[in-house]
This record gives C-alpha cells, structure tokens and sequence, in this order.
C-alpha cells in the first residue's frame, strides 16, 4: 500500500496559500520590509523538495520497466493533465468571450482593463499549440510542463543519487551552475528558461537524497549552506547584484538562495507529527489550487480589485478566499467524476 505522509500536506498547503500570496503582487518595499525573500520564496523549492521525495517512495518498489510502463506513465500523465487540459480550455473561452467587440469595449471603458496581447491571436493554430505546451496563461504557468519533464526523467536522477549520494548532490548543483552558464551563453530567453526543469534539479535532487535517509545534520555543513544562500539573497534582493551569468528572471530562487531554503525545508519535513486537517485537506488539493490561481489572477485584474477594496491586503484575503474555495471544489469535482466513470466501468 502506498505510504502516506500527512506532514507534506500540511506543507504543501502552506506552500500553495503562499502562491496565492506573492502572486497578489506586492510593491518592493513591502517585500524587503517583511522578509518577502527569505520565507515567500520558498514555495518553488519546497514544492520541487516534495516532488523529488515523494515521486523517490514511488519508485522505491518498481523497476524501471514497470516505471516506464504504458500504465503507471498514462497515470501520472492524467494526474496534471486532465485538470490542466479543463483550465486551458476554460481561459481560452473567456478569451474567446471577452475577445468579442462588445464584451471588450465593456471592460474597457467600465472597468479599465488593459489586455497586454492581441486576444484575436490567442486563436491562432500556433498560439493554440504553443499554450497547450507551455501551461496555458497566468503567473506559475510553467509549472506544469516542468512537472511532466519530471515524471519522464526522474528515474534517472534517482538512480544517480542512490548511486553516489552526497558526490551525486554536489553534482546537481554543479549542473544547476553550468545550466546557467549555458543559458547566458548561448542568450536563451528567459520565457524560454522558465519552461525548462534545468533550475530545478537540484531541489529535487536534494527531495530524492532526504527520502533515501542520506541526509545528516552535520552542523557545520548545514551553516555554510545557511549563511551561503542567506548572503546571496541579501545581495540579491537587497543590494541587486546578481552573477551576469544567472537568469535574472530566476535568481532570486536559483540554486543559490537554495542553499538556505533546502535545509529549511529539510527540518520541516523532518517534523512528521505536523498535522493540520484544514491544511491537509488544501495541500491534497494544491494542485487544482495552483490551476485556479493561475485563472483567477490572469482575469481578475490587481490594480482594479485593490482600488474596489481600497487596500492590496483585503484584495490578498478576498482573492485568497476566492481561491482557495473555488480550487477545493475544483478538486472535489474531479473526485466525483472519477469515481463516477470508475462505478460505470465496473458495471
């Protein structure tokens, strides 16, 4: 029976609420004021931590013929796509409708919108093909296609980590460092970066090396991780500097500011009697929670709702409301309809 692990929801839960929280979009100085880069940050790299953990306990028991099997390939697939397949659909209809003259000049001259691209060419063949390959529309869009690189190429970070252990972590974040060197060099764009699972291999390295039980809490190796990545966050968000070879786009959450952020998320997972029903229950969901944040925000325009609300943090908690609750019954729904159609198969 698969194993179940309570403490990753509770995590995984406060990870998504902290999504929906830095993607309400705060001013720079609010950021730095709260610490925005040492703990909101933490939600990419907790996630891509969870994700190498948990996929190493499924693969614990399976050769590598019944992981890449038609079965358990298909199963994975239909976990993101089927929920992202009815959010792409549903954001390129409300495209399709506020597209139309009427409902766009509506919005225009009521309520302001501005539309940053071209809606007509949003229904274009290639436009079409292109946001159904690069997760759709809205902040964390890429989420999705580096979850689906994921399930194909993890057996193969498992197997060298169980392999070479600490020399194999150490490896992935040297690679991480010449992903970025290849980046710069070669000029490639960050909309194109943000797509690719390269920036991640290490977090998820470091998921797989802490479900294997390779991590020790060496004091001394666990400080210099600390005070390594707390010293670039520093610099980074606090002073702008940033290596000319690192993606700009990324920095404040490449493998770097990872080095503060893995052994954070190390301790947490470390507390197994962590438990928090409601919690739970949203990170079992964070996934339909994530889709729905990325429609919500991609629509429902900042600047409008805040001025309506007269202040950004009751425009956070209402959106956090609205999300949270249309996410659930998101994932509620699906739950529905899968066993529905399994009851109709059985019979």
């Amino acid at each position: 029976m698969k194993k179940h692990y309570r403490h990753i929801d509770v995590l995984k839960g406060l990870c998504i609420l902290i999504v929906i929280f830095e993607h309400a979009k705060w001013d720079r100085s609010f950021k730095l004021k709260t610490l925005f880069p040492f703990w909101d940050r933490i939600a990419i790299p907790c996630f891509m931590v969870i994700s190498g953990f948990v996929y190493a306990a499924s693969l614990q028991d399976k050769t590598l013929k019944e992981y890449y099997s038609y079965k358990n390939i298909s199963r994975k697939l239909k976990r993101y796509l089927i929920p992202f397949l009815f959010v792409y659909l549903l954001e390129h209809f409300l495209y399709f409708i506020i597209s139309r003259p009427a409902a766009l000049s509506y919005l225009i001259e009521t309520f302001g919108y501005d539309f940053e691209t071209e809606l007509n060419g949003l229904f274009t063949t290639k436009s079409l093909f292109k946001a159904l390959f690069t997760g759709s529309y809205g902040p964390g869009n890429y989420y999705t296609p580096v979850i689906i690189q994921l399930i194909f190429l993890f057996p193969l970070l498992y197997l060298f980590i169980r392999r070479f252990r600490y020399k194999g972590l150490v490896a992935s974040a040297f690679f991480c460092l010449c992903a970025e060197l290849w980046q710069y060099t070669i000029g490639l764009p960050r909309t194109v970066y943000r797509y690719l699972i390269l920036r991640h291999i290490m977090t998820i390295c470091f998921g797989i090396y802490l479900h294997e039980g390779f991590y020790k809490r060496n004091i001394f190796l666990n400080l210099l991780s600390l005070v390594t990545g707390i010293t670039y966050i520093i610099a980074h968000s606090y002073y702008k500097w940033t290596p000319v070879f690192f993606n700009n786009g990324w920095a404040d959450v490449n493998f770097v500011a990872c080095f503060f952020f893995c052994p954070v998320v190390a301790f947490l997972l470390s507390h197994k009697n962590m438990h928090c029903k409601p919690l739970e229950y949203i990170g079992k969901a964070s996934y339909h929670i994530y889709l729905t944040q990325m429609v919500y925000y991609n629509f429902i325009k900042r600047d409008i709702m805040v001025a309506k609300l007269t202040s950004p943090y009751k425009w956070w908690f209402f959106s956090m409301i609205i999300i949270v609750f249309i996410g659930l019954s998101f994932y509620q729904l699906e739950i529905l309809i899968r066993r529905s159609l399994q009851k109709e198969a059985e019979t």
